[in-house]
């Protein structure tokens, strides 16, 4: 009976060593997720003040009696480059939001399944506490 106990101690050390790691994993998930959102947020916040400049300059109106000697082909030109400029860095920003997403749906699978784990873990280490008690019992 003593190697069963000393086994199922042994066990239960191992259990508690589990569930703890599986916090710490949690933990870091977690803190993953909260950096993503926030980082998520500051993009949103970055694309709202883009959309907000790039939309008071595409109001801007210029006729012949505005270019004051300037050549109006090079502005075209230059102003095409704006607009694709703009256009590229917009997309590749909501591109990074959208893998952030991505990022925060799988980290929030992984930490719920942890949690999952931990409860698990920690129905097996209750059993194995009644086990230890009752191999105390037949010991007296």
């Amino acid at each position: 009976m003593v190697s069963s106990l000393s086994y199922l101690r042994s066990r239960k050390y191992a259990v508690q060593r589990e569930i703890s790691s599986c916090h710490d994993r949690v933990a870091e998930l977690e803190e993953k997720i909260a950096r993503l959102k926030e980082a998520i947020q500051k993009l949103s916040t970055v694309l709202s003040d883009i959309d907000s400049i790039k939309s008071s300059i595409n109001q801007l109106t210029i006729n012949a009696t505005n270019w004051r000697g300037e050549n109006e082909k090079e502005f075209d030109t230059n102003y095409d480059q704006y607009k694709d400029s703009i256009e590229s860095y917009v997309k590749d920003t909501e591109d990074a939001k959208d893998i952030m997403n991505d990022d925060i749906r799988r980290y929030e699978a992984k930490r719920d399944a942890l949690l999952i784990r931990i409860s698990n873990l920690e129905s097996e280490l209750s059993s194995i506490n009644v086990q230890i008690r009752r191999e105390m019992r037949e010991d007296d």
